[in-house]
């Protein structure tokens, strides 16, 4: 194996670790991909790594200077993929550079990968600062109960924060009103011609079971989206996520960082069932 290949092997495995490991290491993990991100003189390990972070979503936003950074990096490809990287995590500190990087930028590639970035910054609008213009949905999220006897609430806090965090990310989808409000009244979604509905669903089941050297670890949930504030059921999600982990160390009691990382996981695949099989024809 050449340099560049173990380099980028390394860069995939710190990812790996920041997904699977405690949240207390996240920050050392992440901070040594923008290392290699800066620093490596490989376009082609800086890019590994531009996606990588892209991936990692929220939890790569202490990456988000050095991406805004990469917006400037020697090869295009890799702007490119800095500029998608920074949408994937949705930070709006990257909004002006990307604006930055649209105006000055001649590659297409690069250009379309920025505008993007933008339109998917622009779906977090539903702060105080305004909807984003391009609003069709409006998505609450209820609280999640959870229902295994494991995890209690910081994990139904985990499923509620994921869900919001995963539907904000879709272009068109508002998981906040103006204002600070937390909720429209369906008057003020009637206004703006903006479809509101409601999140509402259950962890289900945690488990684990041990196959030989690994312990396969899962999560099952649940999801229904109705409308808001009609409460008349649209769709329905029934899923979950599992990993296999080294069965050597592994202590169920101490398992709540990989099941709020597979509920998240799994939070993820409800958002894409939901909207692609039924916001996605409205």
């Amino acid at each position: 194996m050449g340099p560049t290949r173990m380099r980028i092997l390394v860069a995939t495995l710190l990812a790996l670790a920041v997904l699977l490991g405690d949240g207390s290491a996240h920050a050392d993990r992440v901070g040594r991909l923008v290392k290699i991100l800066m620093t490596d003189p490989s376009y082609k390990v800086r890019l590994q790594v531009a996606i990588t972070l892209g991936k990692l979503a929220g939890r790569a936003k202490n990456a988000v200077p050095a991406l805004m950074a990469t917006l400037r990096d020697s090869n295009e490809t890799v702007q490119g993929v800095a500029a998608a990287a920074l949408g994937q995590i949705g930070d709006p500190r990257a909004k002006k550079a990307l604006k930055a990087l649209i105006a000055r930028t001649s590659n297409g590639f690069v250009k379309s990968q920025a505008q993007k970035a933008l339109q998917r910054l622009g779906s977090y609008g539903g702060g105080g600062s305004g909807l984003a213009t391009n609003t069709r949905f409006f998505v609450a999220v209820g609280p999640m109960s959870n229902k295994t006897g494991k995890g209690g609430k910081r994990l139904s806090k985990v499923f509620s924060s994921a869900l919001t965090e995963a539907f904000s990310r879709v272009q068109g989808v508002a998981t906040r009103w103006t204002g600070g409000s937390s909720r429209p009244s369906a008057a003020a979604l009637r206004r703006r011609k903006i479809k509101g509905f409601m999140l509402d669903g259950a962890i289900t089941a945690l488990s684990h079971q041990q196959r030989g050297a690994s312990v396969t670890v899962s999560c099952s949930i649940r999801v229904y989206l109705a409308t808001y504030p009609g409460k008349s059921m649209k769709a329905f999600y029934s899923g979950g996520a599992s990993t296999a982990v080294p069965a050597r160390g592994f202590n169920p009691a101490n398992a709540f960082g990989i099941y709020k990382d597979l509920i998240k996981g799994a939070a993820t695949g409800a958002k894409q069932h939901i909207v692609q099989s039924y916001l996605s024809r409205q």
